[in-house]
């Protein structure tokens, strides 16, 4: 189908894919060489398996020197772009101190960078070219995926990729986005899914990181002051590097370009 109906589902899974298929299994389904790029740098890629209906073209590489895993995917009849990035660090990785930071850590990421810095600059531009972004944290990985119009691919990405280099953690933008966090928790209360698996939590090990409050609230973000931006800062700089990254990107350009 044309990817404006499936990129989200598509990218979500292929992203996914990427972050959960342990090496053993990624050897089963990719057929690996090593090759230069086209800046000379060393990459080892895969053709990717796929079924004989499937009209769509892939390419899996990893970089050797960062270790950062791409799998880009030509879709000719694809009716916008999309990207999207499966960090494999999620609520489990929280420090002790700060329960609910990697889910804090995933909101703030869209509201500022060194190279964007006006904390609406992402979301605008997506609106203005047709697209539509969102994210979630789980326990072990924390996904974000995008969809954009094709003239706003390229920049659209350059954007993203800043989310991954050099977020602000503005200190006002910390304590307005904690208010979010802490209505999603309240959100959250009612529901009785979510009631189950807070009983379920509470049968874990004291030790256990199962057993931690992982969505965050105003007071275990000790009210967005200056060490919990601090701790922002450590947490990503210490998750959100290229061996822990997944990238899938989805174009009708060729997965040369």
């Amino acid at each position: 189908p044309p990817l404006s109906s499936s990129a989200p589902l598509l990218l979500l899974a292929l992203a996914l894919a990427l972050a959960l298929l342990p090496s053993s299994a990624r050897a089963a389904l990719l057929l690996r060489h090593r090759h230069r790029g086209p800046r000379g740098e060393l990459q080892l890629s895969a053709q990717v398996q796929k079924p004989s209906t499937d009209h769509r073209q892939y390419e899996y590489v990893t970089f050797p020197e960062n270790g950062l895993k791409v799998l880009a995917v030509e879709d000719a009849h694809a009716a916008k772009a999309g990207f999207a990035v499966a960090v494999e660090a999620g609520s489990f990785y929280d420090p002790k101190e700060f329960p609910g930071l990697a889910h804090f850590c995933e909101h703030l990421l869209f509201l500022g960078t060194k190279k964007y810095p006006d904390e609406a600059s992402f979301d605008e531009f997506m609106a203005l070219h047709d697209g539509s972004n969102n994210a979630f944290t789980e326990q072990e990985r924390t996904v974000f995926y995008n969809e954009v119009g094709h003239t706003g691919f390229d920049e659209g990405m350059d954007r993203f990729a800043q989310f991954f280099i050099a977020p602000l953690f503005k200190q006002e933008m910390v304590g307005r986005e904690l208010n979010a966090v802490n209505s999603e928790h309240e959100k959250n209360k009612p529901d009785q899914g979510r009631r189950l698996w807070e009983i379920l939590r509470g049968t874990a090990r004291e030790d256990s990181v199962l057993g931690r409050f992982y969505t965050g609230t105003t007071e275990s973000l000790h009210r967005g002051g200056a060490d919990a931006v601090a701790a922002l800062r450590k947490y990503h700089d210490a998750n959100y590097c290229a061996p822990r990254m997944n990238l899938v990107m989805v174009s009708n350009m060729s997965t040369s370009e």
